[in-house]
């Protein structure tokens, strides 16, 4: 148990790029090839394909200056194909790497290292339930796949150079099908409730477990609504949970690949200048070069639309088309059970032998015990089930058609065709906002969920049985809350419970309180508000929690006597609760919380509970708790103790920013003697764990980087058809020395968009880089 404890610690936080070009190195870090020159826009377009494509009609795409395409097709088929020559080429290296995450062969490219996660992918069994997803598809889902996948195949057959990683990583050119499109459809929605089990396992071992497990629970009923909105919580904040998440290895890796947070809200006809309904979305995922986004617009005769899209899924995952806008955040459904099979007998768990291909060594062979459960994830190393056998139950494991949903949701044009579109829709399980141009707003949750009423406890690790008796019968989107042009003028969602409704068990766990009561703080005051007034709210950097504790703090200390000339203490006092870049309140708080809620959990017998949580977004809300029962003879200590770490960190970082880093760069960034050819970016971040502008971080009083948080941003005015705007946290091309692979970071520090207009006359002003396929 204490390796398992170590290799977790060790690993804790450990990013996409670590696992990409960190591991390599224990093999000897090979000779890397020479990366490519520098290249400008003019280059990158001469290099699109334009010859023997499998277009029915002329299309044209044109490109504005960040390389954003914008494509223009006579029939369905053409728009799926050019989108996919346009995901190829821009992103056609990162498609390949997510590809061999995906289907369990990362150690095919990065050497024995990937075996571990490899074998953690193989459990999920991704490619199994692709082709039963494939076989279900709708006829309509099935051809757009089908042409989307064609046109990433003619964009690889005939590019005269393929992308760096290729090379790099010795990746095969192998065709695409329908099926790996799937892959990365299931990979990106895995179930994040697993990173918060990952954290409460090892807690089971300790004298608080029964404690910390029913204070967990009482986040479901405890999480603020996204709707009715209950104001008079917004001005009575409670004390929640502290659930964390672990990210060590294959956990951390799942974290950094998948849709696992998001704010997003619509505003009605009544809250806005225009008169119309405004809706802004900003997805919270790993942050990393190239981007999890590119943006993109496409138009047909049956639709026309401008979002985000995940590089190999033909989908938006967020945007809007001519009448109806749309964004999502992660809901943590209770899409998973951890069922306990330790009495299980032997001739009901099957295990099967994979050979996995290492790079440059012998090939190995790893096991997976699978039960009618679901795989026991206890054998992975990372997981601290103790002597329990544990198996993962997952709606990810049977068939569904997200792209079948998505396109639906690109031609719906009100609300019931919107409902409708999302009732295929399984993975991840999402809040979904609406809003559109007749100014309507709603929100829906669209997710497939075991059909169960909610309890007031469950066990934590789940009886064979009852698993077997619940999972009987599964619910979809229409028999899940909605509302539509609620009375408050708006709807919101942070990753928060949406509503109370008592009919079905919706979630084990929420987010912190955080984001959600200051989005309906602020929406629910708000008048005449504009575009420009929601961009700057989605750089907004208050934290709720923080200020709480430095409140109760500060009379805590008062009441304590604490007599001290402390630089930090003063800073904290004058402190307004933003986690502004230049702030030296929002520094001096961290820099003393981490030093002393670690004491204080040790005071209380806690230590391991702080370890495990330390990464949560709640954790400062359950620290409270721990304050206020401190004594004040010890209060007076840790406050000391503190200070000082407090006192040194002003000193040496001054702000909030010299701190706490924003940190990018391409993967291969991390590899030793070729740093220098790769985007490698360090500047002083805004944002915290739970700011509107999440920039994730463990507490710390050491100079670190957020390696999770806000990448992407959009706002609509769906009263117009050309006030849509996005910008990406580093850039649209993911072509290694590309001018355009992180040159939207300006954009995105100084609060700039790029506009993603629907009318032509805009469309070619913005887009002016043309090529026409006849």
């Amino acid at each position: 148990m204490a390796g398992k404890r170590h290799f977790r610690r060790k690993l804790r936080g450990v990013a996409l790029g670590a696992v990409l070009a960190g591991l390599p190195l224990l093999v000897g870090c090979w000779p890397f090839p020479v990366p490519p020159e520098p290249t400008d826009l003019a280059a990158r377009l001469e290099a699109f394909p334009t010859r023997q494509l499998g277009f029915e009609a002329p299309i044209e795409i044109r490109w504005n200056d960040h390389q954003v395409p914008y494509i223009f097709a006579q029939n369905d088929h053409d728009a799926a194909y050019a989108l996919g020559l346009v995901h190829a080429h821009l992103r056609l290296g990162q498609m390949a790497i997510m590809r061999q995450i995906a289907e369990a062969r990362l150690a095919e490219v990065i050497g024995p290292e990937g075996v571990k996660v490899d074998r953690g992918l193989l459990m999920l069994d991704l490619k199994k339930v692709a082709r039963q997803s494939v076989r279900e598809m709708s006829p309509a889902s099935k051809a757009w796949a089908e042409a989307f996948v064609a046109g990433i195949n003619a964009y690889q057959s005939s590019a005269k150079e393929l992308p760096y990683e290729f090379e790099a990583l010795g990746l095969r050119q192998e065709r695409w099908t329908v099926e790996d499109i799937f892959e990365l459809v299931h990979l990106s929605g895995v179930d994040i409730t697993w990173l918060r089990w990952s954290a409460l396992l090892p807690l089971r071992e300790t004298d608080h477990w029964p404690e910390i497990w029913a204070e967990a629970q009482k986040g479901r009923s405890t999480s603020p609504v996204s709707f009715p909105v209950d104001r008079a919580a917004l001005a009575k904040p409670v004390t929640g949970p502290a659930v964390g998440e672990r990210g060590a290895g294959f956990l951390g890796l799942l974290k950094m690949v998948s849709k696992a947070g998001s704010n997003s809200y619509a505003l009605g006809p009544d809250k806005t200048a225009s008169k119309g309904a405004i809706i802004a979305s900003d997805p919270h995922i790993g942050l990393m070069l190239p981007n999890f986004y590119l943006l993109v617009g496409v138009k047909t005769p049956d639709f026309e639309a401008v979002g985000l899209m995940a590089p190999g899924q033909p989908i938006f995952s967020v945007g809007r088309n001519a009448h109806v806008g749309w964004g999502q955040t992660n809901l943590i459904g209770a899409a998973s059970d951890l069922i306990d099979v330790s009495d299980l007998p032997a001739e009901e768990i099957d295990t099967d032998i994979y050979r996995v291909k290492v790079r440059f060594l012998p090939a190995q062979e790893v096991s997976v015990r699978r039960t009618a459960y679901g795989p026991i994830i206890s054998d992975l190393d990372v997981i601290d089930a103790g002597d329990a056998q544990i198996a993962l139950k997952w709606m990810g494991q049977e068939p569904s058609d997200e792209i079948g949903a998505g396109l639906k949701v690109l031609k719906s044009k009100d609300w019931a065709s919107f409902q409708d579109a999302f009732e295929a829709h399984a993975l991840p399980s999402q809040n979904v906002t609406f809003a559109d141009d007749q100014g309507n707003v709603g929100a829906l949750v669209a997710a497939h969920l075991p059909k169960r009423a909610p309890k007031d406890a469950y066990a934590f690790l789940r009886k064979p049985e009852v698993v077997l008796e619940e999972w009987q019968e599964k619910v979809t989107s229409a028999a899940l809350p909605r509302v539509f042009n609620p009375k408050e003028g708006f709807v919101a969602s942070a990753n928060n419970r949406p509503t109370k409704d008592a009919h079905q068990l919706i979630s084990y766990f929420y987010g912190a309180p955080d984001r959600i009561f200051r989005l309906q703080s602020v929406l629910d005051a708000a008048r005449e508000v504009t575009v420009e007034d929601v961009k700057l709210l989605q750089q907004d950097t208050f934290m709720l929690s923080s200020l709480e504790f430095r409140d109760r703090l500060v009379s805590a200390i008062d009441q304590a006597n604490v007599k001290t000339a402390s630089p930090a203490l003063a800073l904290i006092r004058q402190w307004d609760g933003h986690y502004d870049a230049g702030s030296g309140g929002a520094l001096a708080f961290e820099a003393f919380f981490g030093p002393f809620a670690s004491s204080l959990y040790s005071l209380e017998g806690r230590q391991a509970e702080f370890d495990a949580l330390q990464d949560s977004g709640d954790l400062k809300w359950g620290a409270m708790a721990v304050l206020e029962a401190a004594p004040p003879e010890v209060l007076r200590d840790l406050v000391s103790a503190a200070l000082v770490h407090a006192d040194e960190a002003v000193e040496t970082y001054k702000t909030w920013g010299g701190m706490h880093r924003l940190r990018l760069a391409h993967p291969f960034a991390l590899v030793p003697d070729v740093d220098q050819a790769f985007f490698k970016i360090d500047l002083p971040a805004g944002g915290s764990a739970e700011t509107l502008m999440k920039t994730s971080h463990s507490p710390t009083t050491k100079k670190h980087g957020s390696l999770f948080g806000s990448q992407s941003r959009h706002v609509s005015d769906m009263s117009t058809l050309d006030e849509n705007y996005f910008v990406l946290l580093g850039g649209q091309d993911g072509w290694v020395n590309s001018s355009t692979f992180a040159d939207q970071l300006d954009l995105w520090q100084s609060g700039d968009y790029i506009q993603m207009p629907l009318s032509d006359e805009k469309i070619a002003r913005e887009f002016s880089h043309s090529v026409k396929f006849d």
